[in-house]
């Protein structure tokens, strides 16, 4: 789907009357690296139009004279100038007019980019001018919304079996840290439709502060099991047992239960997130004392 793109014009000096924005003159498609194609739209002042006002001040013969340059911006970044209000970053369109009336150039930008979209694509921008112009307000726009700055990819040894628990039901957990975050965090598709074959790699995409906060939270997210060995039982624990249950609510934890028939007994798994290692730790008491009575003290916890 097309975005449509803001074509702004610069105030070219001092003395001449200021030539206003205007929306949706021209349409640019998010399309894949290596195309190039553009279309154009006509509403108001076209795009067409603007760039031969853009020639005539700078003395040129036409727009054909224009020296011009596309290239992607940080889509994310963006999407933040877009989207916040509260003055804390330079509005979009503040910026881009910024940049022309200090370079007398013009450029084209998405600014009805859908925030949050499922594309994660990065927009392209245009900028057309002299070349000593074009060039300075490439430095301008490249200086905030570069999309090469400090972002880097970690790839994280995380056990498959894990992967689960740290997504969270219905993604919920792993949203949240990605939006806390700033990052995209990637998990193996391969998991889901190889049974043989399982990958530990989890990737993390995103601005340097931001992958090293997002690799604490996954950290955090990862299980956390404590185990004992009840002495021989006649019969597996029901794990719907009111005490359970209860054990379950106030620690946040996941009580499991696994027979080990060759060593005659029974293994209890207590299953938590590190960052709640008191919790985890404190329901593993709860339950020794619980399910062990005398033998508590000789029980051992791994």
């Amino acid at each position: 789907s097309a975005d449509t793109v803001d074509t702004m014009r610069p105030e070219m000096n001092p003395g001449a009357s200021r030539l206003q924005g205007v929306r949706a003159a021209d349409s640019m498609s998010e399309v894949s690296e290596g195309t190039t194609g553009t279309s154009v739209s006509t509403r108001g002042s076209t795009y067409s139009e603007d760039l031969q006002d853009l020639a005539r001040h700078l003395g040129l013969s036409g727009p054909d004279q224009l020296a011009q340059d596309r290239f992607r911006v940080d889509r994310r970044k963006l999407e933040v100038m877009l989207r916040v209000k509260d003055g804390t970053v330079e509005p979009a369109e503040a910026f881009f007019q910024r940049v022309m009336d200090e370079t007398v150039t013009h450029i084209s930008w998405p600014s009805r980019l859908k925030i949050g979209a499922k594309s994660k694509k990065d927009p392209h921008i245009r900028i057309s001018g002299k070349e000593d112009g074009v060039l300075a307000a490439k430095n301008k726009v490249m200086a905030v919304l570069d999309t090469r700055s400090n972002r880097v990819t970690m790839k994280l040894d995380v056990s498959y079996t894990d992967h689960s628990h740290i997504i969270g039901r219905g993604g919920l957990s792993i949203k949240s840290v990605m939006e806390e975050t700033g990052c995209h965090i990637h998990f193996p598709d391969s998991n889901r439709n190889n049974p043989n074959e399982k990958s530990n790699q989890v990737s993390i995409a995103g601005e340097i502060e931001g992958v090293e906060r997002a690799r604490a939270r996954v950290r955090e997210l990862t299980p956390l099991i404590f185990s004992f060995e009840l002495p021989v039982l006649s019969s597996m624990p029901d794990p719907t047992a009111p005490h359970i249950l209860k054990v379950q609510e106030t620690y946040g934890v996941q009580v499991l239960f696994r027979t080990r028939p060759k060593l005659h007994s029974t293994l209890v798994l207590i299953k938590g997130c590190e960052w709640e290692l008191s919790k985890v730790k404190e329901a593993t008491m709860v339950l020794v004392k619980q399910m062990c009575d005398s033998l508590a003290g000789q029980v051992t916890i791994h």
